[in-house]
Formats: structure tokens, C-alpha cells, sequence
């Protein structure tokens, strides 16, 4: 059962990069009728009354997806087309680490389209260092479930996410699903897991290919 929006304020607080205005946009400002007036008797400003709406009714059973990128954005604009419509995701986070050419202007017609993508910049870097980027885009995250993509995947089937968030919560928290290349295990590329179990990417190496992640899941779809 939900906590009472005055009692969940007492132990809880705003994360300082909950965008109110930024979460109203993605309802379409349906919003309105939300906890009113009891907010307005209650002295409960707009921030914390759709903050409590993002916790309780957004925040969970939902996908961050998260991706980086370094010059490779040719096919950028059909990847964030393909992937922010899909079931259950609910944001994108966009690192582009010290591309040549910024990102922004690329895609700026789907960032003023969807206001649930997030571009973080990355200014000064010689060399692409994925985790160094990976790190930042899932502290940028919100969602119960983050799905790393790299920027040229696209989803051809959508059964995957539907079958993965039809599983119990026990199971959604303890389950990793990952690309598969055919000649080894790994979560270079893909993987979709509760965000309790990301371990944050190694940042010791630059380039591209050398990624290593360690996640201690024991079960797999």
C-alpha cells in the first residue's frame, strides 16, 4: 500500500535532479487532478506532489535505457526513434563523450519531441572511455530497470521486455537478460537488469571493445 503522501515526506526527500515540469510533459500535463486540492490544503508543493506520483506510480516497473557514443552517431537518430516507444521505457539517457561533432544538433528535433531522453555532454576527452560513460548515464537514471544499448542496436521484437516485466518482483530483481554473440558470455553490447545489481564499469581502459562489467546474477532468461 502507498504511503500517505504527508508521511512519505517525512522520511523521504527530492532527488536534485527530479525534474518536475520535465515529468509533467511526459502525461501530457494530465497531472492536474492528481492529490488536489488536498496538496493545496496541505501546503504540498507541485515538486512533491508529482515527485510522490513519479515514486509510486511511475517509478517502478519501469526502463531507463542508457547510451553512449563517440563520433559513431550515423545511426543515432533511427536508434532513439526505434527504442524510446517501446513498453515499459520510461527514459533515455544519452552520454556523448567529446564527439568531435556534438550530438545535440543531430538530434535535437527527438529532444524537443521527447522530453524523457536526457543528453549529457562530455567535453575534453581524447579517448572514448565506455565506462567512464556507462557510469554517468546509469547516475543519471531513474527507473527500477536499466537497459544498456550500444548506439547502433535496434529492437526488432518487443516479446523480451513484455516477458521480462510479466515475472514476479523476486524474480525482475534477480534475472539478467544480455546480448549473446555466439562466442563468449557477456553484457558488451546489451543486458536489461534490476538496477540493484549494475556494477559500475571498469574506467581504467579507453576505446572501444574492452568493456568489462561483473555481475553476480546466477539465472538467466
Amino acid at each position: 500500500m502507498n504511503t500517505d503522501i504527508k508521511t512519505f515526506y517525512e522520511k523521504n526527500i527530492i532527488p536534485h535532479d527530479f525534474d518536475c515540469e520535465v515529468y509533467k510533459k511526459q502525461f501530457n500535463n494530465s497531472l492536474e487532478s492528481f492529490y488536489q486540492p488536498y496538496c493545496t490544503d496541505n501546503d504540498i508543493d507541485e515538486n512533491r506532489r508529482l515527485y510522490y506520483h513519479y515514486y509510486f506510480y511511475s517509478k517502478q516497473n519501469t526502463i531507463s535505457i542508457i547510451l553512449a557514443c563517440k563520433n559513431r552517431t550515423e545511426h543515432l537518430d533511427i536508434v532513439i526513434e526505434n527504442w524510446i516507444n517501446q513498453p515499459y521505457v520510461k527514459e533515455m539517457v544519452i552520454v556523448d563523450f567529446s564527439s568531435d561533432n556534438p550530438v545535440q544538433p543531430l538530434i535535437q528535433e527527438y529532444l524537443d519531441k521527447y522530453p524523457q531522453i536526457r543528453l549529457i555532454r562530455v567535453d575534453n576527452e581524447q579517448y572514448f572511455n565506455l565506462g567512464k560513460a556507462y557510469n554517468l548515464a546509469f547516475e543519471y537514471s531513474t527507473c527500477d530497470f536499466i537497459m544498456k544499448i550500444d548506439a547502433d542496436y535496434l529492437c526488432k521484437t518487443n516479446s523480451f521486455i513484455d516477458k521480462f516485466m510479466s515475472l514476479s518482483d523476486s524474480d525482475k530483481e534477480r534475472i539478467l537478460i544480455r546480448g549473446h554473440y555466439g562466442i563468449m558470455k557477456s553484457t558488451s553490447g546489451f543486458f536489461l537488469t534490476h538496477r540493484s545489481n549494475y556494477c559500475y564499469f571498469r574506467e581504467d581502459l579507453n576505446g572501444w571493445g574492452y568493456m568489462m562489467i561483473l555481475i553476480y546474477i546466477t539465472e538467466y532468461l
